[in-house]
């Protein structure tokens, strides 16, 4: 895997404060990897843009901004359209990228790959004494993923190849787009590759200003993404039993606490069948 410069696509909506460290950890994950930075915000009317363009000129990288009202999923089209380069890196608004991320990354590139993407741990409060067992379960990564599996490619911390992408049925989704992507990506004969490479989330801001609804909307755009199956409707379930499993493991009841409010979230989604197929982040 040769790498040049790779364009950088993160979609934004009122990132502040955590797009600052995403984008403090950029440089230090990729080097001089770092092409343009494609910014496709829904018309943040927090101080994103602003901090965003500032950043680029204090390091000297170039900053494409677009405006757009679209969906998740056509924002991400967009930023494949604009972008022209050979691989992409995908990373959300809210995720900070470990130093040396890239170099990590092409150790699992071979030459039938067209998506790597890594684990996220999540900042919130008391969650954050699970990451370590998280990464002892993960003893199963690397794995390739198959086609008609249920499990999604993110795209919050990953590297893909451009062109494979640019006729993904994305359009529309306001999560599990990724789902679709890395379906898609399967289906133009690219291997899909989940691996041990660990990055911080940075939930906890975002469940500050949105709330369980993060959830709501991840349940719900996996029933656009996927259609009405079992799978996605037991998923509300297994999100229980992580919280009573983390509370027999590290018996603190809070885990069970807040994956009854997950489970809920996810339940009203999935209830409300009109809201959930035609959900909006607005």
């Amino acid at each position: 895997m040769r790498i040049n410069k790779l364009d950088i696509i993160i979609p934004t909506w009122n990132s502040m404060p955590e797009i600052e460290n995403t984008l403090e950890s950029l440089v230090p994950a990729l080097g001089d990897k770092i092409g343009r930075i494609i910014i496709v915000d829904k018309f943040s009317n927090d101080a994103t843009v602003n901090t965003v363009i500032n950043w680029g000129v204090e390091n000297d990288i170039s900053i494409h901004l677009i405006h757009t009202e679209a969906s998740l999923g056509t924002a991400r089209k967009m930023g494949l359209l604009e972008s022209n380069t050979k691989y992409v890196l995908w990373v959300d608004s809210d995720i900070v990228l470990p130093v040396n991320w890239l170099k990590e990354v092409q150790k699992y590139w071979t030459n039938d790959t067209g998506w790597v993407y890594g684990i996220t741990c999540e900042d919130i409060p008391f969650i954050e004494k699970t990451h370590q067992w998280k990464r002892e379960l993960k003893n199963n990564l690397p794995r390739t993923l198959h086609k008609g599996e249920f499990e999604r490619a993110y795209t919050n911390n990953s590297v893909t190849l451009r062109k494979p992408l640019l006729d993904a049925p994305i359009g529309g989704l306001n999560a599990w787009e990724d789902y679709v992507m890395g379906q898609h990506m399967i289906e133009k004969g690219y291997k899909v590759i989940e691996v041990p490479i660990f990055c911080d989330h940075l939930k906890h801001g975002v469940y500050k200003k949105f709330g369980n609804y993060t959830e709501a909307w991840g349940i719900a755009g996996e029933l656009k993404a996927k259609g009405w199956n079992m799978y996605t409707l037991m998923r509300p379930f297994y999100f229980l039993y992580w919280g009573v499993r983390c509370t027999l493991h590290f018996k603190d009841f809070r885990y069970t606490q807040y994956y009854i409010g997950v489970f809920i979230s996810m339940w009203k989604a999935i209830y409300n069948r009109t809201k959930a197929i035609e959900w909006s982040r607005n």
